[in-house]
Order: structure tokens, then sequence, then C-alpha cells
């Protein structure tokens, strides 16, 4: 067991959409996108591991993390990406020998969010950065292994508690996202 403050790195990849009820559906509520898809980024992080007791422990974080959304069905193609600056504050708690779990809450500010979009036949692209509000709180739970004392593997769900929409009231909607990364402690 490691003694006093531990830092390392995290890095992995984040699966990501869009939910809530206002990013797919119609004003009448109906759904209008069926070709909904999972968006594959990554993450990539510094982590701080300071023991509280034995077993528990503060962890916080300065993460970068690559968000977004895909839509396709027969007509219309879309994918917004995100580019995120993360700081998770997590409480991590060791049952046992290599087994962690966690959770949390972390402030979220938007560095970038561009759009590619395809209907039928003509292509847009762009930064659509002021659709999405630029700073936002989300809330994160989790599970990791340790192989050794530095090396281990971390699955984890990450959600906006928020409202990301910037546009209009009607459409509700957050980032959900789905990290699985490796971190080494040095």
């Amino acid at each position: 067991m490691r003694e006093g403050i531990s830092y390392g790195i995290r890095a992995g990849l984040n699966l990501a959409e869009f939910t809530g009820p206002g990013y797919f559906n119609d004003q009448s509520g109906n759904t209008s996108y069926s070709g909904k898809k999972i968006y594959l980024g990554f993450v990539i992080g510094l982590i701080a591991e300071i023991p509280l007791t034995n077993q528990l422990f503060f962890q916080p974080e300065v993460d970068f993390t690559q968000a977004g959304n895909k839509i396709k069905n027969a007509d219309f193609t879309q994918t917004l990406k995100l580019g995120y600056l993360n700081i998770p504050l997590l409480l991590k708690f060791k049952p046992v020998e290599g087994v962690n779990v966690f959770g949390g809450v972390a402030a979220d500010y938007l560095l970038y969010a561009n759009n590619n979009s395809q209907y039928q036949l003509k292509q847009t692209s762009g930064s659509v950065r002021s659709d999405f509000k630029t700073l936002g709180l989300s809330m994160t739970a989790g599970a990791g292994y340790g192989f050794t004392e530095n090396l281990g593997i971390e699955l984890r769900y990450v959600r906006s508690i928020f409202n990301i929409n910037k546009i209009n009231n009607r459409n509700d909607f957050k980032n959900s996202n789905i990290q699985l990364a490796l971190r080494y402690f040095y």
C-alpha cells in the first residue's frame, strides 16, 4: 500500500450520447430520429489520491473528455463532438485489496462543440458551441480494480445533472457517458 498522497494519470475510451426527453422528440413529444448511435470519444486526465483513512480516499482529477452524439437514418446523419475540461471530486472506498468503488461530482467546462451534418446530399459543418451551456455539473459513479499497486482499470458512469442545451427551454437533454480507462499511479 502506498503511503501519503499518490499522483497519476488515467486514459481510456468514452462512450457518449445525449439523453433526455428533448433531444430526439418533436414538438408533440414524438420521437423524430430512430437512428441514435453511440459516439466514441476518449478521456485523459491527471489524478491524485489522498488518504482519509486506511480504506477511504479523496480523489480530485483534471480530465479532458470527448463527448457527443450521433444520429443516422435514411435521410439524415449528424455527429456532434463536444470537448470538456472536467474537474471531478470523488470519494473512493477500497473494501478489499485491489477493489475500489467511487462516486462524486464534477464541474464541467465546454471547450468546443462541433457539428457535422448531412441531409440528403447537402453537408454542413462548423462550431455550435453557442448552442450549449459553457458550465455544467455532472455526477460520477464507478468501480475499479488494481492489477498492481500502480496499475489499474476502472469503469465509470458520468451524467450531466442539468440540461446542457442553451437554444431553448423545450429541449432538455444531458450528456451520458460510460468510461473505460486505465490508471497509473507513479
